[in-house]
């Protein structure tokens, strides 16, 4: 009898020739295979992709198949198809399309704003530039008057302009998304469509509301205006609102213990938000006290037009970048911890954007040594992570605070780069919150 014979013989418990159990023998050509369709055949009622078995009647969805089947690799349509599963595109679009209308409602109240203080531009300006004004798109004017033309590009990175669209998106998700995520794979999905929604909504209308200068205004009323919004940066704009608005929305607690990463992205978020808010307030009580340091950075005359409180919600920001060592452009100034020494700031003023660093480092300290108390199994993994993380909101911090005016003749610039926070503040984070790790001795 030869090893096959002996191998299928179904009188014998063991194989001769290895020992091996007959019955693994045979299990071993067989495995359970995922069963992409999500109708049952029993009750022939349709089921979640991540069911195991029928939630109406208890049939198993899984199928038996040979190893060869089981182990060939998905198909690309395959892939996609699965992963569509998990889309909710009814409940995507109408999450999108009521942030939108929330927003034109909203725009009512600036309509009213600028009819009242530019009367001679209010009849140019409609609800949706308002709401594409609202989102932080960047923007093209051309002007055209009896003495010449001229053109400008300009972003108005408010933040607390951009909070209106957040609060907009998270109102939209509790209404059409408040079914709790399964897992976290479906909220990513999700997250990604209500972006992509959202942005393409953005896009649509700043290419249909562009407004172009009109000869006979020039003769009429010796002005002619035209504008329009970038589309690329509208879309960015409406993804990253979105995908970020839904995504933090939709985690739940068993997903980011499941997840490390998860939980170490969302531990990045807080550390921004954290600093933040401490820099607002102690900002907040130095600008009661002494001033001086708003006068140095030439911010005193926005006070009076905007107010105090707009004021420091954008400064806030810029010194939270500062203290992450990322050189931040105030106007025609410029804050580097590299040439802090020969600064135009006075000698109080350095010393509160020295404490502001040390601020930073602190708190990037205390959530390295969390770190190894939470995630000590996954090592240096967990640090990496979390500097990628970080950089990543950082990053988004720039695109939505910028402040820019450029013409033929001259630029304005406030704010931080791109590229530079990215780099820096990734290896800034690194290094501090590795430091961090290292220092928590007491994690056994």
């Amino acid at each position: 009898m030869d090893s096959t014979e002996n191998n299928n013989n179904v009188y014998s418990n063991y194989s001769k020739i290895d020992g091996k159990s007959s019955k693994d023998i045979e299990n071993d050509k067989f495995t359970m295979k995922k069963n992409d369709n999500l109708h049952c055949k029993i009750c022939e009622k349709d089921n979640s992709f991540s069911s195991t078995y029928c939630k109406f009647c208890g049939n198993d969805l899984n199928e038996i198949v040979t190893l060869n089947e089981a182990k060939g690799k998905l198909k690309f349509k395959e892939v996609i198809k699965n992963d569509l599963a998990y889309l909710n595109l009814k409940n995507i679009i109408l999450t999108s399309g009521l942030a939108v209308i929330m927003l034109l409602l909203v725009a009512i109240g600036f309509k009213f704003m600028i009819s009242n203080q530019f009367k001679q531009i209010s009849n140019s300006i409609n609800l949706v530039h308002i709401l594409l004004g609202l989102n932080l798109g960047t923007v093209n004017v051309s002007t055209s008057t009896m003495m010449g033309s001229s053109s400008v590009s300009a972003k108005f990175g408010l933040l607390l302009s951009v909070i209106l669209p957040i609060v907009a998106m998270i109102i939209s998700n509790f209404i059409f998304m408040k079914k709790p995520k399964k897992d976290s794979k479906s909220n990513l999905i999700d997250s990604i469509g209500v972006g992509i929604v959202y942005g393409g909504f953005l896009g649509i209308l700043c290419i249909f509301t562009n407004v172009r200068a009109n000869p006979h205004d020039l003769f009429q009323y010796g002005y002619s205006l035209g504008f329009s919004y970038k589309f690329l940066s509208l879309f960015i704009n409406g993804f990253i609102i979105g995908f970020l608005s839904t995504y933090f929305i939709g985690l739940r607690k068993e997903h980011i213990e499941k997840n490390i990463y998860l939980g170490i992205f969302r531990q990045a978020f807080k550390i921004i938000f954290l600093g933040y808010i401490l820099i607002f307030i102690l900002l907040g009580m130095l600008s009661i006290s002494n001033s001086n340091y708003l006068m140095e950075l030439g911010l005193s005359s926005y006070i009076g037009k905007l107010g105090l409180g707009v004021v420091l919600t954008q400064l806030s920001i810029y010194v939270w970048s500062f203290a992450n060592l990322i050189p931040v452009n105030i106007g025609v100034y410029k804050l580097s911890v590299i040439d802090a020494g020969g600064t135009y700031l006075m000698g109080d003023s350095k010393l509160i954007f020295c404490a502001m660093v040390a601020l930073s480092a602190l708190i990037l300290l205390i959530a390295g040594c969390k770190l190894k108390s939470k995630y000590k199994k996954e090592g240096i993994k967990s640090v990496l992570t979390l500097a990628i993380s970080y950089s990543i909101f950082m990053g988004i911090l720039s695109m939505f605070t910028t402040i820019q005016l450029t013409t033929y003749s001259s630029s304005t610039y406030m704010g931080f780069s791109l590229i530079t926070t990215l780099i820096i503040s990734f290896i800034y984070s690194f290094i501090m919150s590795f430091v961090g790790y290292k220092l928590n001795t007491f994690t056994n």
